[in-house]
């Protein structure tokens, strides 16, 4: 489990260049960081946030419903659930 939350961790770096989490344990600590990162963009950037979700390639419906209602804990599962089903592919075909 530990990989995979690398891996995520890895991937939305690459993705985000201001998402620069420092010592994530937990599945735990990457959703406290991430809702403490969105709320953090829908206060100061909300267009940063919309160019993450393009590139993150986060369902556009779910997205929007919740961008539209600033609900960042929302945004945030959006996001892994995304991220986890992006692993789950690379485990099924890699």
């Amino acid at each position: 489990m530990l990989q995979d939350l690398q891996f995520i961790q890895s991937h939305l770096q690459k993705n985000c260049e201001d998402f620069s989490p420092q010592n994530l344990r937990s599945w735990e600590d990457l959703r406290n960081y991430l809702l403490f990162w969105v709320q953090s963009l829908l206060q100061k950037a909300p267009e940063r946030l919309l160019q993450v979700a393009y590139r993150l390639d986060l369902p556009e419906n779910e997205f929007s419903e919740a961008f539209a209602k600033q609900d960042s804990p929302r945004i945030v599962e959006i996001m892994l659930q995304r991220e986890l089903k992006r692993l789950e592919f690379r485990k099924k075909y890699s």
